[in-house]
């Protein structure tokens, strides 16, 4: 009876094995493709315009100009940023020097950059002054922050 269950175990470990494998054969190959489609943008973007490639990326998914700007030759994307909005280049390069990150959110939401994608100004720095509560601090700097846009 152990040997039947365990030949049972066996296989379907071996069929685990087998998926998996399988599994990430297929996310290489998506990578490889990801990888290739985005060196064909970075081509594209850095053969434009910087004027008409920042207008471009003022309303480009975060995800993607991520991905895009940190491949470029910094010359060319430097040139890019100084024709974009203070706010979208402040934004970019909080995600290059790794001060915000695509995370999942903690509510469920589409991702821990929902802030970025909405309020589009740093928020990490801001610390109460203020009052002595941090609830009320944080408040007070967020209603700031959204005047101020």
């Amino acid at each position: 009876m152990l040997n039947a269950a365990r030949a049972v175990l066996d296989q379907k470990m071996n069929t685990l094995d087998a998926s998996m494998a399988t599994l990430e054969q297929k996310q290489a190959a998506h990578r490889e493709v990801m990888d290739a489609e985005t060196d064909r943008l970075v081509k594209i973007y850095e053969d434009m315009p910087p004027k008409e490639a920042a207008a471009v990326f003022n309303i480009m998914d975060i995800h993607v100009l991520i991905a895009v700007a940190s491949k470029m030759n910094t010359r060319k994307v430097s040139a890019i940023m100084g024709n974009m909005s203070p706010e979208r280049v402040n934004l970019i390069s909080q995600f290059m020097a790794g001060v915000r990150s695509f995370r999942a959110s903690t509510d469920g939401g589409e991702g821990g950059d929902r802030l970025a994608q909405t309020v589009g100004t740093a928020t990490w720095w801001a610390k109460p002054s203020v009052s002595a509560t941090p609830a009320a601090g944080a408040r007070a700097g967020s209603g700031a922050q959204s005047s101020s846009q």
